[in-house]
C-alpha cells in the first residue's frame, strides 16, 4: 500500500495484491477511481473534474470510479457531494479505512400556526 498521484485525481492509495491494483482518492470521494490489472487500463469509467451538477445538497462531480457509501441508503447522508478530501489510516498492513468528512447539512424549517 502506497500513496501516489493519479491523473487529475490527486493523492490516492494504491493497493495491490500483485496481480491486480485498486487506487482510492483521498483529496475527494472516498471512491475507487480505478481497477485495473497491474500496469494495465482501468476498467472504471474517468470523467473530467470539469462537470458540475447541481443539487440539493450542493455541487457534486460525477467523476467516475465507484463511489463508496454506506447501506442501507439513507436520504440525505448517502447523496451528499463528495467533492472533499477524506480522512483515511492504515490498520495492519493490508487494511485501509476511508471517511468523507460529512457535516449535516444546515435545513431550514417554518411552521404556520
Amino acid at each position: 500500500m502506497e500513496k501516489v498521484q493519479y491523473s487529475n485525481y490527486g493523492e490516492c492509495y494504491r493497493l495491490s495484491n500483485g496481480t491486480v491494483e485498486v487506487l482510492v482518492t483521498l483529496d475527494m470521494g472516498p471512491r475507487i477511481i480505478a481497477y485495473k490489472f497491474e500496469g494495465g487500463t482501468n476498467i472504471l469509467g474517468e470523467l473530467s473534474l470539469e462537470t458540475v451538477v447541481k443539487t440539493d445538497l450542493g455541487e457534486w462531480r460525477p467523476i467516475g470510479g465507484h463511489r463508496l457509501w454506506h447501506a442501507p441508503e439513507h436520504m440525505p447522508r448517502s447523496y451528499v457531494p463528495d467533492n472533499s478530501p477524506v480522512k483515511s489510516s492504515i490498520i495492519g498492513n493490508s487494511t485501509l479505512r476511508v471517511a468523507q468528512r460529512w457535516k449535516k447539512p444546515r435545513v431550514s424549517r417554518r411552521k404556520c400556526i
